[in-house]
């Protein structure tokens, strides 16, 4: 109906007064709302993703939540429509983003700890940095073997240190490890390109070995330093071992006779030349 009674809101179909029910003698236009029967009011326009099936009010791809460029018209009831809200961070990010991102993260995070010395990179040996084409042998010097000689300069060192009433030293793996990558760089320092240690790399290797301050001490001795010692130094390497102590004691006293009970010591030769690396904590 178009028009309704000013009086009492009769709908009539025509601008035709006086009103059958009261009489009244004027009309006014009626304005009727759009019923729930109208299909108008009830279905809207909306795009629907062909892939996960979101649907959008616009005609915008990519699909803010899968990334499908592909977007289907479509129509839905209005008690069926989807409470899309607002689009937030996770919705636009894709998986391999967000792994990309992680990985990224967790490798930034990984060199940030290793050159601050708290850890220390893959790919090293016994998970120190290695030290590449060092001048020297490490393993033998005149047919000796040099872990024999370390070894054995322990145990005389442990035996000059109980005559004077000092505890005995322990080898310590970490101090080992460091006097073994401090000595190669000393060597690389005077035969090669290379240079010293830093306090960070030393402290990065030395771990929790050490619960206070360490000590070091390094030295080059010659062979014919070495005879002054003993006439024939590299017999074999019990003797070699003594004219080490002899030698190293001998520059090194007051370190030798620290009140400490972990070491790790380094022999490498080159050149006629024997370097000896030791650190005590």
């Amino acid at each position: 109906m178009k028009w309704r009674c000013e009086r009492c809101e009769k709908p009539h179909a025509e601008n035709n007064p006086p009103c059958d029910n009261c009489g009244h003698g004027s009309f006014e236009r009626a304005v009727v709302p759009m019923g729930p029967e109208s299909t108008d009011a009830q279905r809207t326009p909306e795009w629907a993703c062909t892939e996960c099936g979101r649907r959008h009010q616009k005609h915008s791809p990519p699909c803010s939540r899968c990334g499908n460029a592909t977007l289907r018209k479509d129509t839905q009831h209005a008690d069926e429509f989807e409470d899309v809200g607002s689009t937030g961070w996770l919705d636009v990010l894709e998986a391999k983003y967000v792994v990309g991102y992680l990985v990224t993260g967790l490798f930034l995070v990984t060199v940030l700890l290793a050159t601050a010395g708290v850890i220390n990179l893959p790919g090293t040996a016994d998970g120190n940095p290695r030290v590449e084409d060092v001048p020297g042998n490490g393993a033998t010097v005149n047919g000796l073997d040099i872990d024999t000689v370390e070894r054995l300069y322990l145990d005389q060192l442990n035996d000059r240190r109980a005559a004077s009433g000092y505890d005995q030293l322990d080898r310590s793996h970490q101090l080992t490890e460091l006097a073994t990558f401090h000595n190669k760089h000393e060597v690389k320092q005077d035969y090669g390109d290379g240079s010293g240690t830093t306090e960070r790399q030393r402290e990065g290797i030395i771990g929790d070995a050490c619960t206070g301050k360490y000590y070091r001490a390094d030295f080059a001795f010659t062979t014919d330093e070495l005879a002054a010692k003993h006439p024939e130094p590299y017999r074999n390497e019990s003797v070699l071992a003594t004219t080490l102590v002899s030698a190293f004691v001998e520059n090194t006293e007051e370190f030798s006779n620290y009140s400490r009970g972990a070491t790790g010591v380094d022999v490498h030769a080159v050149n006629g030349e024997i370097y000896i690396a030791q650190f005590l904590c």
